[in-house]
């Protein structure tokens, strides 16, 4: 590749990850330190005729990508000119001048299936910060907060993810073992941060969400009650292992669990 053009904008490896070439002069540093880039690719696209409107729609279908097959992304910082900016070349293509590798990844705050509108983030897990959660994992509210707004998650938050159905888990736990201690870790809030957390807990799909078939019914055995950490750390193992499994992988030396960080 000749490193003063960009042939290509994005690239999918099934499965795996998604590589984005994002310019270092577009992204944004909040106050608390956030590093985020607005982008809409196929505003871009319509504006931008020949391989660049082929190459900003590509780029769109592999955020959409990331976005439903729940894959990381990972960012090569461009810096030079880039076309069409003030400073940037109006007809010849991009000049880049360098390229960065970032080691963190990124992955998408906001998406709108409408307009292709989205907000990009580094190091973004498990936080979403606007309308459209992604990368979201199936954590109870109580651990983790956001506005519900990409139809495809909606429907399970409202069938699968239903606020009535966690409490009843929670309810059920509490009268069969007097607690709601982690099924992995056996972490307890209640009994560490007494009295300040006397019903706080995660409820974790034993499936993944991505893997039922739309309007798939969840009874409460089919939810499990986890700690924040064990929560986290469950959906990072590939392929996903049963909550029994992941508990027999955990160091044997914690006898006292310790709170989540």
């Amino acid at each position: 590749m000749n490193p003063k053009y960009c042939y290509e904008w994005s690239f999918v490896e099934p499965g795996k990850v998604v590589v984005l070439n994002l310019w270092h002069h577009l992204m944004t540093e909040g106050p608390n330190g956030a590093i985020t880039l607005d982008t809409n690719m196929r505003q871009f696209a319509s504006q931008r005729p020949g391989p660049g409107h082929t190459r900003a729609l590509s780029m769109d279908t592999a955020i959409q990508t990331a976005i439903r097959d729940d894959l990381p992304i990972r960012v090569v910082v461009l810096a030079g000119k880039r076309r069409g900016d003030p400073d940037g070349p109006v007809e010849r293509p991009s000049n880049v001048s360098a390229r960065l590798l970032v080691p963190i990844e990124w992955g998408v705050a906001t998406y709108d299936t409408q307009t292709g509108q989205c907000r990009l983030r580094r190091g973004l897990q498990f936080h979403m910060d606007g309308p459209v959660p992604i990368r979201q994992p199936d954590v109870d509210q109580d651990a983790v907060s956001g506005v519900e707004g990409r139809k495809r998650w909606v429907q399970h938050f409202r069938r699968e993810r239903d606020r009535n159905l966690v409490n009843q888990k929670k309810a059920r736990v509490r009268s069969q073992t007097g607690g709601l201690a982690c099924e992995a870790c056996k972490f307890d809030f209640a009994q560490f941060y007494h009295p300040f957390a006397q019903h706080f807990c995660g409820v974790h799909h034993r499936k993944p969400l991505s893997e039922l078939e739309e309007g798939t019914e969840t009874r409460l055995e089919d939810l499990a009650i986890l700690c924040s950490n064990c929560h986290r750390v469950i959906h990072l193992v590939r392929p996903m292992p049963t909550v029994e499994a992941f508990a027999g992988l955990l160091n044997p030396r914690q006898n006292q669990p310790q709170p989540p960080g």
